[in-house]
């Protein structure tokens, strides 16, 4: 697959590709495509750590009691039933509307 894409030369980006360019000894393809595999690669990497921290994180802090997560699914379920009343009579509304 080809992506032609346009840099001026004379821009912040193209000064810079051309310097890693030159230093790389390696064509400007060349920078953006390790420059791309690099952030992917540091992406992934600190996707990877958050995850296991916010895991450790949660492990080190579970602290809900039976009443908090009593309360979390009466509110969830509250908050279905008022969804559900309002699309109802919205359809019903629609539905007068339409007649």
């Amino acid at each position: 697959m080809t992506m032609p894409i346009t840099i001026e030369p004379e821009s912040e980006l193209g000064r810079r590709i051309s310097r890693l360019s030159q230093l790389w000894n390696v064509s400007p393809v060349e920078v953006v495509r390790h420059s791309l595999l690099e952030v992917e690669k540091q992406v992934h990497d600190a996707g990877q750590l958050a995850a296991l921290e916010a895991l450790d994180w949660l492990q080190a802090n579970a602290t809900l009691t039976d009443e908090d997560i009593a309360t979390w699914n009466r509110d969830r379920k509250e908050g279905w039933e008022e969804t559900f009343t309002l699309l109802e009579k919205r359809r019903q509304q629609a539905a007068k509307a339409g007649s």
